[in-house]
């Protein structure tokens, strides 16, 4: 019975965990504005295009009213620091604007949930452990939340920058092909 309840725990660990991640993503899929205005010129119906953007500004207005809120009281930062916060999580790829509350939000909720999750777990899945051990546990837990997405960050940075080195002499190769073939620079660019 207790193996049968420690799998089910577990299960339900998982499902969480998975579904953070598939929020957490979510948070940080905005999209490149590029895409965006070529699928609205190739559908060419303005009109869904703008409903469909008004309903992603009110949900966006409402986020940011809540990670503002979250962000005055838990980390407030001086000016200097946004903006090493902020060019590190563009060279990460994300350019949204609310892309760094949005990164003080998944540390804060990681560093909190984390813990919580494996206390209430824990007690299933290692019956018996020493209460000194399962605290040990719990702030190693909120450890890995508060610094996992700053791993995550700088692993993003890595692979950004790699793709960026093996692409470029490619995306250099087809912009000379394009001017050659009679484009001017900036349609040659912006085809590229």
């Amino acid at each position: 019975l207790a193996s049968g309840t420690g799998l089910a725990m577990l299960g339900l660990l998982f499902g969480a965990v998975f579904v953070g991640v598939i929020g957490v993503s979510s948070l940080f899929r905005g999209g490149d504005a590029v895409q965006r205005r070529l699928a609205m010129d190739v559908t060419g119906d303005p009109g869904s295009a703008s409903r469909a953007r008004r309903g992603a500004l009110e949900r966006s207005s409402r986020w940011n009213d809540m990670l503002k809120v979250l962000e005055g009281q838990i980390a407030p930062m001086r000016e200097d620091q946004r903006s090493l916060l902020r060019r590190k999580l563009m060279q990460a790829g994300y350019f949204d604007p609310n892309a760094g509350r949005t990164y003080f939000a998944i540390r804060i909720l990681l560093a909190v949930a984390l813990p919580i999750v494996y206390l209430v777990v824990g007690p299933f899945l290692f019956p018996g452990m020493a209460i000194e051990r399962t605290v040990f546990s719990a702030v190693a837990a909120a450890a890995v939340g508060l610094y996992g997405p700053t791993f995550f960050v700088n692993l993003q940075i890595s692979d950004r920058q790699r793709q960026v080195r093996e692409s470029f002499p490619d995306a250099l190769d087809m912009l000379v092909v394009c001017v050659e073939a009679g484009l001017g620079f900036d349609a040659a660019f912006n085809r590229v």
